[in-house]
């Protein structure tokens, strides 16, 4: 029955998985075309475990060249301006600025953009 305590636990606990499952998945990080001004990068993506960065820079993940705060991520959008793949790219959107990502394949990019949203609660 909606509503009942027993629903509203299974549903605590689902989220509750979704989250860990999610938060595994970006801490582990992943290499992306990071698109800048029109050209591309190979970066490693990540997020700490305290997930309020979404991170990226060398692929050891021993040097950060940038981050934007999940706090301040306003929305995600399916492709981006840079990448001639759009079936593969998505950007993570604030007010200051966008990230801009392509991924190795659609599998890649539906799993990060579905962790992403849930980590910063945009589901």
């Amino acid at each position: 029955m909606a509503g009942t305590p027993m629903s509203t636990a299974n549903a605590t606990k689902e989220a509750e998985a979704k989250r860990k499952a999610a938060t595994q998945l970006v801490s582990a990080g992943a290499m992306f075309a990071k698109f800048k001004h029109g050209a591309s990068k190979q970066r490693m993506i990540w997020v700490p475990s305290t997930v309020d960065r979404i991170l990226w820079g060398s692929k050891d993940k021993k040097q950060v060249k940038g981050f934007i705060m999940t706090a301040e991520v306003t929305a995600f959008a399916s492709g981006c301006t840079g990448s001639k793949k759009p079936d593969l790219s998505f950007t993570v959107l604030t007010k200051n600025r966008n990230l801009e990502l392509e991924a190795e394949n659609k599998k890649q990019r539906d799993e990060w953009m579905d962790a992403l949203k849930i980590l910063c609660n945009k589901q």
